[in-house]
């Protein structure tokens, strides 16, 4: 069985495959009712922090490396294909992978440019990651029904959020 961790990254990278296999085409790049975000851009977004954390080389992340503008943006295919990548390096990561020390660097300051560098392993990136793409996902499932667009039931769910849907019954 995989680590709990690598596993939650997966079951959200699975959701984000599912809602881009149901969703119509045309959709993937609608600007929603009143402006704002496509859920191509916000699918993109989600999967440039997991390419940050997959291609990090030197032991550094750097999660303000964006791919704005991009085909993932546009084209379901690409990012489905991204997704699958995605998919295989989480599946194959182990309990000697999820330790491994690294460095997360990142923007810091909404008034002025200034970054900052913290120690962090792999395991609790893909936490962070997770964690990222849920609320996200939330974003998604508003934009899918602001275009009336029925997506799968718990989208942008967090796992606690579930936990405590299931025990309350």
């Amino acid at each position: 069985m995989s680590h709990p961790v690598t596993f939650c990254s997966q079951e959200m990278l699975e959701q984000g495959e599912r809602l881009l296999r149901d969703l119509p085409v045309d959709v993937y790049s609608t600007v929603p009712p009143g402006g704002g975000s496509t859920i191509g851009q916000h699918m993109r977004h989600m999967l440039d922090h997991y390419q940050s954390l997959m291609n990090a080389e030197h032991g550094r992340v750097d999660y303000d490396v964006r791919h704005r503008g991009s085909a993932i943006e546009t084209d379901i295919g690409k990012a489905r294909e991204l997704i699958a990548d995605l998919l295989s390096w989480v599946r194959a990561l182990d309990d000697e992978a999820l330790s491994q020390a690294i460095v997360v660097r990142s923007e810091v300051s909404l008034c002025r440019t200034v970054c900052a560098e913290v120690g962090s392993t792999i395991g609790r990136e893909l936490m962070f990651l997770s964690s990222h793409m849920v609320h996200h996902q939330a974003i998604v499932a508003l934009i899918a029904r602001a275009l009336s667009v029925p997506v799968e039931p718990g989208l942008g769910l967090a796992p606690a959020t579930r936990s405590y849907l299931r025990a309350v019954g």
